[in-house]
C-alpha cells in the first residue's frame, strides 16, 4: 500500500493538493519487484475524481500496465466497498486479460464479448473484470429466463443445482439485481444479478454429528467425490440419490461402485443406531437425507421471494445443472410450485443463456438527498443517466435505432437507512406512493414521520430483444416405451418406476409419476403426484396433480426432523435479523451488525439463534426467563429492556421481546432481538441525547394493557393527566409527583393502540398510582438509564417505528 499527499472535503473541494514529487520513485521501486497492476482509491472521489485520474496517469507514464481507478468503477460515497472493488478489479485484471487474449489468438475474425455478472453481454474491449465473478451462475438465470419466456411464464424461479451448491434467482418478466454484493470476501459495489447460494449439491457430504443429520456445507469436491465414484469418498447426496433408486448407473457415463455407497450409508445408521433408543429405520434415514437437502434448497427460493413479499406459488420453477432435476418436484412441492419447466440440455443450460443475452450497460448517479428536494429535477437527471447509459452501447457500434433504455430504477430508503428499494421511474409523480406500498409489500408496515431520501439513479441500456413465440401446444407422441422399471422409494414406500430416455419421447409424449426420465445431461426425477407433457421443443413441463403430491415429516427418524425443524427455525431467525438490519436506523446496527436475534421456548430456553453476536446470544435466554418472572405477557405484548438484572450485557444493550402465540392464543414461545445503541447523551443517567435524568434503580411496568387504553387518554386516568402535556392528543398520563422511592421524575411512555404512535416523553411523568416499582439495588455504575416497559400491539419491526434509543 503507497499512502498519497492529498485530501478532498466531502463536497468534493480540494483540501489539499496533490503532491505527486514522491510517487514517481515508490512507483519505480514496485515495477521493480514486478507488480504490473494497481488499485487507486481516494477519499471522496466519487465528488471528484480529479487526484485519482492524476495519479493514474503517472502510473501508466511509468509502465504500469493495469491501472484500476475506483471513482471510474463505481460511483459509491462509501470509501471501503469502492476501495474493495478497486482492489478486486487490479487483482483480476491481469489473469481475465490473458485469457481473453488467448481467445482472441485463436479467432479468425469477428467480435469477442463477454458475459457480466449482470447478465449482460459487453465488448471485450469495455469489459471490466470486476464484473465477472458471478458470469456464470448469471448466464443460467438469463437461460432459465427465456425458458421461462418460451412457454410463457412471466414469472420463473431459476434452480441450479450443481456438484457444491445451488444458486437460485428470481424473474418477473425481468431480472432483479443488486448493486452491492459479496463474493467471497470482498465487497463489490457492481451490478449483478440477484443469485442465492446455499451450499447444498450433488456432492454434499451426508454425516451426523452425535446429535442431529447434517447436508453440507462441505463437499466431496471432484476427488475423491461421491463414495459411488470408488476413490473413498464419504457419502454424499449423490450416493443418497443412488441408494434410494432415483439414480440410474447407466446414466452416470463412468463406473459406479454402488457398495460402496452402502458401506458409508451403514457405517452412519450403526451412528445413529448407537445414541437412540428405539429401532433406526434405515430406508427413513436414507429419505432423510434427501428432506434436510431439499429444505436448505427450499430456504433460499424462500429468501428471494417471501423475504420480499413475492408468492412462490404464482412462479414456475426451472431447474437445470446436473442435479437440479433430481430434486425439482420435492423442492417445488415445499414451496407450493405447481409448474415446472425442464429444459433439454439443462446440464448446460448457461451456455443457452449465453446465446440469449443482449447487449447492455449500466449507468448510475448518487443523489443522496430527500425525495421532496429533487423531485422537479429527477426527470432531467434520469434522462442524463439513461442516455450516458445509451453512449455506452453505441460505442461499440451498436445502431442507434437498436439501442433502447430497457430500465430506469430510483433506489430509494427512508432518511436514515442504508437498504434501498428498487422503484421502476414512469416519470408520472407517483415515485412515492410507489415506494410506500414496496416498502409495505417488503417490511409489512409503513413509517409515516420520517422523509424519503433518493440514494441514486440508475438507467439499463440494451440492445432490443425480439419477443419469444410460442410453439403451440404439443399434438401426438408415440407412446415411449420404458426402458426398464427399478424400485425407487418415494415417502417411505418402495414402488416399481419406470425409466425412459428422454430422446425417445416426442412432442405430446405424457409422463406420470413416478418415472425417471434419462437426459444426456442429467436425470429427471418425476415425484408421484406430477404429471409432465414433452413440448414441441423437446421442453418437458410438469404439474402437480391436485390431491396427490404430499409427503411430510412424519414417521421421519429423530434425528431427522432435528435437523429439518432447525434449518427451518434457523430462517426465521436470520430473517428477524435480516430484517432488522435493512429497516434500522443506527450505525451500530445497519453497518457495524452489533445485534442478535433469536427464538426461544415458552419457558425462554434458546431454541435456534442466527450467526450473531455472540455475547448478546448467551444471555438472551437468561434475559427472557428474568422477565417472565416480573411481566405476563400476552398476545401482541411486547417488552423492552436494558435492565443489568434482566440479563442486560450492559445499558446500550436494548432487547425487545415479543411472545408468539398462535390463532388460539395458545403461547408456543418467544421472538427477541438485541441491540447495541449508539453510547452518549447529555447526562450519565439520560435514555435520549435531550433528557437529562431518570429513576436509578426502578424497573417501570405499565400497569394496564395498552389495548384498553384510546388515542385520547388512558381509562381511569386521573383528572390532572387531561391537562397534561400532550394528554389531549397522545393519552399521555402526567403528574408532576415524582418517584415515591426516589422522589425522582419518572420515565415516560406514550401508550397507543397502534405501534407507530407509540414513543417516550421527557416532558411529562406518569402518575405514581399507573406504575409499579421495584428496587433491584442494580451496582452503582448501572444506577441510570434501566427502563422496562410493556405496550399490547403487534409490534413486528420495532426497529423502524420506534424511537431511535432503540434501534
Amino acid at each position: 500500500m503507497v499512502e498519497v499527499d492529498e485530501r478532498l472535503n466531502a463536497d468534493g473541494s480540494v483540501h489539499r493538493s496533490l503532491d505527486t514529487s514522491a510517487l514517481e520513485a515508490q512507483v519505480e521501486d514496485l515495477l521493480d519487484a514486478g507488480i504490473e497492476s494497481a488499485a487507486i482509491a481516494f477519499l471522496h472521489s466519487y465528488k471528484n475524481s480529479a487526484h485519482e485520474e492524476q495519479v493514474a496517469e503517472v502510473l501508466r507514464r511509468k509502465g504500469m500496465a493495469y491501472v484500476s481507478v475506483s471513482s471510474h468503477l463505481s460511483s459509491s460515497i462509501k470509501i471501503i466497498p469502492r476501495a474493495e472493488t478497486a482492489l478486486v478489479n487490479a487483482y483480476l485484471a491481469p489473469v481475465i486479460d490473458n485469457y481473453l487474449e488467448g481467445v482472441r489468438s485463436h479467432m479468425s475474425g469477428g467480435r469477442l464479448d463477454v458475459m457480466t455478472s449482470a447478465g449482460g453481454i459487453v465488448h471485450s474491449g469495455q469489459f471490466r473484470p470486476k464484473d465477472s465473478l458471478l458470469s456464470g451462475p448469471a448466464a443460467g438465470v438469463v437461460g432459465a429466463a427465456a425458458v421461462g419466456e418460451s412457454e410463457e411464464e412471466k414469472k420463473v424461479f431459476s434452480f441450479d443445482m450443481g456438484g457444491t451448491s445451488t444458486d437460485v434467482a428470481r424473474y418477473d418478466e425481468d431480472f432483479e439485481y443488486v448493486f452491492e454484493h459479496e463474493v467471497g470476501d470482498a465487497h463489490l459495489a457492481a451490478p449483478a444479478v440477484a443469485i442465492e447460494t446455499v451450499a447444498a449439491g450433488g456432492g454434499s457430504i451426508c454425516s451426523y454429528d452425535g446429535h442431529s443429520l447434517q447436508v453440507g456445507p462441505e463437499s466431496a469436491g471432484a476427488f475423491p467425490g461421491p463414495a459411488c465414484y470408488g476413490a473413498g469418498g464419504p457419502l454424499t447426496v449423490t450416493d443418497v440419490n443412488l441408494l434410494l433408486g432415483r439414480l440410474d448407473p447407466l446414466n452416470f457415463h463412468i463406473p459406479v461402485a454402488r457398495e460402496e455407497a452402502q458401506e458409508r450409508f451403514d457405517e452412519l445408521v450403526a451412528a445413529v443406531q448407537a445414541d437412540s433408543d428405539e429401532e433406526v429405520d434405515e430406508r427413513e434415514l436414507l429419505e432423510g437425507f434427501a428432506d434436510i437437502a431439499n429444505e436448505r434448497m427450499a430456504k433460499a427460493i424462500r429468501t428471494i421471494s417471501l423475504r420480499n413479499g413475492y408468492d412462490p406459488q404464482e412462479y414456475a420453477l426451472v431447474p437445470y445443472g446436473g442435479a437440479g432435476g433430481q430434486h425439482a418436484c420435492a423442492i417445488a412441492r415445499r414451496l407450493g410450485i405447481e409448474r415446472i419447466l425442464l429444459p433439454t440440455d439443462a446440464g448446460v443450460l448457461s451456455a443457452h443463456g449465453l446465446g440469449n443475452a443482449s447487449r447492455e450497460h449500466f449507468a448510475e448517479q448518487q443523489v443522496l438527498e430527500p425525495l421532496h428536494a429533487v423531485e422537479g429535477e429527477l426527470s432531467e437527471r434520469m434522462g442524463a443517466v439513461a442516455e450516458t447509459a445509451k453512449d455506452r452501447l453505441r460505442n461499440e457500434g451498436v445502431a442507434p435505432d437498436r439501442v433502447e433504455v430497457r430500465r430506469q430504477l430510483v433506489c430509494m430508503r427512508l432518511e436514515g437507512q442504508e437498504a434501498t428499494l428498487e422503484i421502476e421511474y414512469e416519470g408520472n409523480g407517483t415515485l412515492r406512493d410507489s415506494f410506500k406500498e414496496a416498502y409495505k409489500q417488503h417490511y409489512g408496515h409503513w413509517v409515516s414521520d420520517r422523509n424519503v431520501e433518493v440514494e441514486s439513479l440508475r438507467a439499463i441500456a440494451s440492445t432490443q430483444i425480439s419477443a419469444c413465440d410460442a410453439e403451440g401446444a404439443p399434438v401426438g407422441g408415440r407412446g415411449a416405451e420404458p426402458i426398464q422399471r427399478r424400485t425407487v422409494q418415494f415417502d417411505g414406500r418402495q414402488l416399481q418406476t419406470p425409466v425412459y430416455w428422454r430422446t425417445d419421447m416426442t412432442p405430446g409424449e405424457r409422463v406420470k409419476g413416478p418415472a425417471l426420465v434419462l437426459d444426456p445431461h442429467s436425470t429427471v426425477v418425476v415425484e408421484p403426484g406430477w404429471e409432465g407433457v414433452v413440448q414441441n421443443d423437446g421442453l418437458l413441463r410438469l404439474e402437480m396433480i391436485e390431491g396427490e403430491a404430499g409427503g411430510g415429516d412424519e414417521g421421519r427418524p429423530e434425528a431427522v426432523r432435528v435437523e429439518l425443524f432447525t434449518n427451518r427455525f434457523s430462517s426465521i431467525a436470520e430473517e428477524m435479523g435480516n430484517m432488522f438490519q435493512r429497516t434500522a436506523l443506527s450505525v451500530n446496527v445497519k453497518e457495524r451488525l452489533d445485534f442478535s436475534c433469536g427464538l426461544l421456548s415458552p419457558e425462554g430456553e434458546l431454541v435456534v439463534n442466527a450467526p450473531h453476536i455472540p455475547v448478546h446470544l448467551g444471555a438472551l435466554g437468561l434475559c427472557v426467563r428474568a422477565v417472565l418472572d416480573e411481566v405476563e405477557m400476552g398476545p401482541g405484548d411486547v417488552v423492552v429492556t436494558n435492565h443489568p438484572n434482566y440479563g442486560g450485557a450492559h445499558l446500550p444493550d436494548v432487547t425487545v421481546i415479543t411472545p408468539i402465540h398462535t390463532d388460539d392464543e395458545q403461547l408456543i414461545g418467544y421472538a427477541a432481538s438485541r441491540a447495541h445503541r449508539a453510547n452518549g447523551a447529555r447526562a450519565t443517567s439520560s435514555t435520549t441525547a435531550t433528557a437529562w435524568g431518570l429513576p436509578s434503580d426502578t424497573v417501570v411496568k405499565a400497569s394496564t394493557r395498552c389495548s384498553a387504553v384510546t388515542s385520547a387518554s388512558p381509562p381511569s386516568a386521573p383528572s390532572s393527566a387531561a391537562s397534561g402535556p400532550g394528554a389531549s392528543t397522545s393519552g399521555l398520563m402526567s403528574s408532576s409527583t415524582g418517584s415515591p422511592t426516589t422522589g425522582r421524575p419518572m420515565p415516560t411512555c406514550t401508550w397507543a393502540t397502534r405501534p407507530s404512535a407509540w414513543r417516550a416523553a421527557t416532558s411529562t411523568t406518569l402518575t405514581p398510582a399507573r406504575v409499579s416499582t421495584r428496587r433491584r439495588s442494580p451496582p452503582t455504575h448501572c444506577r441510570s438509564r434501566t427502563t422496562l416497559a410493556t405496550q399490547r400491539t403487534p409490534l413486528p419491526h420495532i426497529s423502524a417505528t420506534e424511537p431511535s434509543r432503540f434501534r
